[in-house]
């Protein structure tokens, strides 16, 4: 309902409406321009003060199919975005048969640049979907507000985007209302492609479709799927984002006109202006580009988005990457590695001075690096060594390439000397009813916010126990949930350790550097962070006189040298070698911090 707002200068004190969906926000006064805060009037919005285990803060958003609000999880304490169904249509089978396939159609993907489905459920009537909370501005928005994007980072976007639908058509599904008001751009910076609402779910043969909401978004609709809706495939979404990457290097919709019809017919049947048209002139291979993306027939376009985004990447000058396309080949261990080099170059030139000097220090050679010690007894339900923990992590990574930069991947491994891990027990819940030992598990995690290990046990057991698809899916969801937040979690302490260890280092005190690696927090520890660890500690340099213990981090004539460099990187210690170039000194910056 219409909000009454009062415009805040004393001196005009004007009254005026706006819409309910502003609530929350700023509205400029039509009498004098002053931006007036629009107030917030919970009774009249919210359906209830609570929906399952979410606690109703604030309306966010009013969407095609109903409320989006803002929602806390009363035991986590997890905010997430809470989108209901209007009543009016709750009693409408087809709007609810759609409602409940656009959840289960979105809990099914799970991708770093897709907005992420946590829930699901009805109450009194209000049927509601919980989503992530991404704290941010929308493209439509950003780009009113600043104009058109730098192309870096448009093209950016674009791949992030691309990225995030291609997850979705693995699993089936095409978005169909690929648009700058549904690429959500987080407060640090992340990519989120929102709303699935008008997804497609390929396998389903019933193939629902609704008034306003089957057709899309006019501005950057696909030709064929303002005729046929129902039967598009991924290439009306490709099309969508090429309109979307023209719109954010120039800020301005390729058509417009008097009636979404007369946009409509403009995609189907007039060229697509060139950026030079729309008033900014953009280099020739992004305008082949937005051309092939923009095909008014879908067979001309690009077939599939591994061949989109290696020309997204090709154009970028980005270099190698995998066969996903997700991630640069070694780069997360490049940043990590090439950054030691750097740090150390000075330490590594004064030794060599002493040793040139007479004063040769005398070491012991290094003995072989030898596996680190198994631990744990063969998995099973429940049974979540730290080797289990290792399965989590393989299994996770390919959905959420972020994983490796917050922990890169390491093979090698390095007796370093850190101590056993422990397993972690193997039947940390009791078996029992499904809703039982979700909640038990939920309860553990909200009284155990940092044992991570633990906590991710639990989950485990549950989604392994056999029980019902429901306590599975959330099991699922958590584990995910929890799994990214040991990953930063580790990647901000590992941040913390380094800045010790180089202050360290600057002291010219490398013994005191590798304690503080070898004093990693237990409860972050796992295999795959050892590995990693270890990697660090076996790069740093050997103590110094001054620095040493009798029998320990010594070479007879000097100090150690590594050959080459990090796989496939620059600036290894020593000699360059096929494996990498460079030498003393010439590292990269510090490992990324956690976004």
């Amino acid at each position: 309902m219409p909000i009454k707002v009062v415009c805040p200068d004393p001196l005009c004190a004007e009254s005026f409406v706006r819409p309910d969906e502003e609530a929350g926000r700023e509205a400029l006064c039509p009498v004098c321009g002053k931006a007036a805060a629009v107030p917030i009037d919970e009774a009249a919005w919210l359906p209830a003060v609570k929906l399952g285990a979410y606690r109703l803060i604030r309306k966010i958003a009013h969407g095609g199919m109903g409320e989006i609000y803002e929602a806390e999880h009363t035991r986590l304490e997890r905010r997430a975005a809470l989108k209901t169904l209007s009543p009016e249509l709750s009693g409408d089978p087809d709007y609810l048969e759609r409602f409940q396939r656009e959840a289960r159609a979105a809990a099914a993907v799970n991708h770093p640049n897709l907005v992420h489905v946590y829930d699901c459920g009805e109450e009194d009537g209000v049927h509601y979907l919980v989503m992530e909370l991404v704290e941010g501005r929308d493209l439509a928005r950003v780009v009113k507000k600043e104009g058109k994007l730098p192309q870096e980072k448009a093209l950016a976007i674009a791949e992030k985007t691309a990225l995030a639908l291609r997850e979705a058509l693995e699993n089936g599904i095409v978005h169909r209302d690929v648009k700058p008001g549904n690429i959500l751009l987080s407060e640090d910076g992340a990519v989120k492609l929102a709303d699935l609402g008008l997804a497609k779910v390929r396998n389903d043969d019933a193939g629902l479709t609704m008034t306003g909401v089957g057709l899309g978004s006019p501005h950057f609709i696909a030709p064929e799927q303002a005729d046929d809706a129902r039967n598009v495939d991924h290439r009306a979404d490709i099309y969508s984002l090429g309109v979307t990457l023209l719109f954010l290097l120039t800020g301005r919709r390729p058509f417009e006109g008097g009636s979404a019809f007369s946009v409509v017919v403009s995609h189907a049947n007039k060229p697509l202006p060139s950026g030079r048209e729309l008033g900014t002139q953009l280099p020739e291979d992004v305008e082949s580009l937005i051309r092939r993306m923009t095909e008014k027939q879908p067979e001309e376009r690009y077939q599939d988005y591994d061949s989109l985004l290696a020309d997204i990447r090709r154009i970028k000058g980005d270099p190698e990457v995998d066969r996903k396309g997700d991630r640069v080949v070694g780069a997360p261990l490049i940043l990590a590695f090439v950054a030691i080099v750097g740090l150390l170059g000075i330490l590594f030139a004064s030794t060599f001075m002493e040793a040139e000097i007479g004063e040769s220090i005398d070491t012991p050679p290094r003995p072989t690096p030898t596996a680190p010690p198994a631990t744990g007894a063969t998995r099973g339900v429940g049974n979540f060594t730290t080797d289990g923990l290792e399965a989590l992590i393989a299994r996770l990574r390919p959905a959420h390439p972020e994983m490796n930069e917050l922990l890169p991947i390491v093979d090698e491994d390095i007796d370093v000397g850190f101590s056993p891990l422990p397993p972690v027990s193997a039947t940390p819940l009791q078996p029992g009813a499904a809703v039982e030992m979700i909640a038990e598990a939920d309860a553990f995690a909200e009284a155990n916010t940092n044992s991570f290990k633990e906590i991710l046990a639990r989950y485990t057991q549950v989604k392994e126990s056999g029980g019902d698809e429901k306590a599975a899916t959330r099991a699922e969801s958590s584990l995910q949930y929890w799994a990214l937040r040991y990953f930063r979690e580790f990647r901000r302490v590992f941040q913390v350790k380094w800045d010790e260890a180089e202050t360290h280092l600057r002291n010219f005190r490398p013994r005191d550097a590798r304690a503080v690696w070898l004093a990693f927090p237990e409860h972050l520890r796992s295999s795959t962070a050892d590995r990693f660890l270890a990697r660090v500690i076996d790069d740093l340099p050997p103590p110094l006189r001054q620095d040493v213990t009798p029998g320990e981090g010594q070479f007879p004539g000097g100090p150690r040298m590594r050959q080459g460099g990090p796989p496939n990187g620059e600036g290894g210690f020593g000699q360059g070698t096929p494996g990498g170039r460079g030498g003393f000194g010439n590292g990269g910056p510090p490992p990324p911090h956690d976004q």
